[in-house]
């Protein structure tokens, strides 16, 4: 695929979305492209303008048309998912080819809808119940098998909005504080377990995988909350799961 890359007769412009050109995974994605002989823009999709009507639609950048794009690359953090969703559904409906599409990485931003998809494919998934009111809760966490339960925001990252629940008047005090804020929740069994796993796929096979384990005294795997990783070489279950 790197081989096919180099081969085409007019260098590609792609436009990698991101907030800053300074991110390291943005950074190196700019410099491979460049190194490669394609030209390659970062924009900020928060300086983006969008015309949109019934016979043309343009795209912005700064004030400026952006001009004739091929690729794609978005880099979007959770915090700015809509601006930059509605910036990458312009480009997609201009016809410029996405790496991820708009749809893809708005189920990923929402663990109830993945969660939905993979029941849908018939991907074994941790059991979970989704609770609006603190008064249904007791009621999904009896149909989980009883506490301790991980209750956790719906749309959360890097383990922030993650909490544990040792009984079941814990997990509606937890629910009933976020429905102040008007958060969707879901509530899962809390599985005792050696860290998680996480497998990388890309071009239809796994390409890495790693091992998280959480510090000391922390229940959640996250990077971000003390947690390390290791290499993990995933057995043939783990890799059709991950596929």
């Amino acid at each position: 695929e790197m081989a096919t890359a180099v081969q085409y007769e007019l260098p590609v412009k792609i436009v990698i979305l991101s907030r800053s050109r300074f991110l390291y995974s943005t950074a190196r994605l700019a410099l491979v492209g460049r190194v490669r002989g394609h030209h390659v823009r970062i924009i900020d999709p928060l300086r983006c303008a969008m015309l949109v009507d019934g016979e043309r639609s343009a795209l912005l950048s700064r004030g400026e048309p952006l001009g004739p794009v091929d690729a794609v690359l978005p880099r979007l953090g959770r915090s700015w998912s809509f601006a930059g969703l509605a910036v990458l559904r312009q480009f997609e409906s201009l016809g410029v080819p996405c790496l991820n599409p708009s749809g893809g990485i708005a189920i990923a931003r929402d663990k109830l809808s993945t969660l939905q998809c993979l029941a849908r494919a018939r991907v074994p998934a941790v059991a979970t119940a989704f609770a609006r009111d603190a008064r249904d809760v007791r009621g999904g966490i009896e149909a989980l098998g009883g506490p301790p339960v991980v209750v956790k925001l719906s749309d959360g990252s890097q383990g922030l909005g993650v909490m544990l629940a040792e009984s079941a008047a814990g997990a509606e005090s937890i629910v009933g504080a976020f429905h102040v804020f008007n958060q969707h929740i879901l509530v899962q069994p809390y599985l005792r377990c050696d860290g998680d796993l996480r497998l990388i796929v890309a071009g239809g096979q796994v390409v890495a995988a790693m091992r998280r384990r959480a510090a000391q005294g922390e229940f959640r795997n996250n990077l971000h909350r003390g947690g390390v990783a290791v290499v993990h070489r995933p057995a043939p279950q783990e890799r059709r799961i991950a596929l």
